[in-house]
């Protein structure tokens, strides 16, 4: 994370928000969630949502709160989350355990090998936070 901005003013960008005022410990590379879609389906949020993007993170993490509401579809085999750019774009991140699936507006397709390794759901860890 960098305190000033390292991209020029006409690109467009996913604004991070930094969640240590909320009592991360540490920086994370955090975005507000536009819509939350698991399994094929629109996860109805009644409240703020934001990603964490760790790039070193295998399997999927979400709150009590969220886990014990009941909204969300489990087992999670795919998901999307669509935030909103700086000039209101859409930028989509995108999870599988499929070799093959579904296309999804936003998101370029990439070929795997029928051989590729499918398992039948992400690791779920639930936390408090």
């Amino acid at each position: 994370l960098s305190p000033v901005p390292l991209i020029g003013w006409r690109e467009d960008a996913l604004r991070l928000i930094d969640l240590r005022p909320r009592g991360t410990p540490i920086a994370n590379y955090a975005c507000r969630v536009e819509r939350l879609v698991v399994n094929g389906c629109l996860v109805p949020l009644d409240r703020p949502c934001v990603a964490v993007i760790d790039t070193g993170t295998t399997g999927l993490s979400v709150s009590e709160d969220l886990y014990d509401s009941g909204i969300l579809p489990v087992p999670v085999r795919e998901a999307q989350i669509e935030m909103r750019t700086e000039r209101g774009g859409v930028a989509v991140l995108e999870a599988s355990v499929r070799r093959r699936r579904r296309p999804y507006p936003g998101v370029p397709t990439i070929e795997q090998p029928l051989s590729a390794e499918e398992y039948e759901e992400f690791p779920l860890v639930v936390s408090p936070v």
